[in-house]
Parts: structure tokens; C-alpha cells; sequence
């Protein structure tokens, strides 16, 4: 089961947020049959929506689109408060081997993007 663990500062200047999101990620792979590069992609979005609607109170949603000119197409997630989220990628079956340099890889399959 995933997890999320918030704390916040005495002050509350500071906040912090972790997850497990193990479980989530699989999932989103399982159901939308993504290779390994699109399920990273995905998995990230979702993982990034979850820490943002965490931030969030009441019964509010966020809603990230990578809109993006990469190989992966456009990036879709919505999630709540209570740590639901659900995600959307449009090109599944992007696979590119690592290359030594993974920041650059990941720059490279991203492009330039827009959030």
C-alpha cells in the first residue's frame, strides 16, 4: 500500500512531504501497458500531483498537463486531498535504453515542455 508522510515545521515556515508511491506507479503501468521510459514519465507526474494536492485542504483536485514536444506526447493527472490520483500518457510505448548521463536522457525524451 502507498504511503504519504507529511510534517510540517513548529513555525510552519517549513513543510515536508513522503511517499511510497510504489504501488500507484505499478498500477498506472499495468493499466495503461506502458514501456519503461513512459511508465518513469508517468510515474513522475503522478508522484509530483500527489505532493501537490497533499499541500492542498478540503476536498480540492489538482490537475497537471505536461504538455510537452516529446516523445512521450502529452502528460495528463488529476489527484485530491486524500491521496487518490489517476493519470493519462499518450505515447505508452516509449523505450529508450539509459544512456550514462540519466538527466540528460530524461531532458532529451522530455523536450521542452510546458506546465
Amino acid at each position: 500500500m502507498d504511503k504519504i508522510i507529511k510534517s510540517i515545521s513548529a513555525s510552519g515556515a517549513f513543510r515536508s512531504y513522503v511517499l511510497d508511491s510504489t504501488e500507484t506507479v505499478k498500477l498506472a503501468q499495468e493499466k495503461h501497458h506502458t514501456l519503461s521510459s513512459s511508465t518513469v514519465a508517468l510515474g513522475r507526474t503522478l508522484i509530483a500531483n500527489q505532493i501537490l494536492a497533499a499541500n492542498q485542504k478540503g476536498d480540492s483536485k489538482i490537475t497537471v498537463k505536461v504538455i510537452g514536444d516529446s516523445s512521450f506526447g502529452h502528460i495528463i493527472s488529476v489527484a485530491d486531498t486524500k491521496g487518490h490520483v489517476k493519470g493519462y500518457i499518450q505515447n505508452t510505448g516509449v523505450d529508450i535504453k539509459k544512456r550514462s548521463q540519466v538527466k540528460f536522457w530524461l531532458a532529451l525524451l522530455w523536450g521542452m515542455v510546458i506546465l
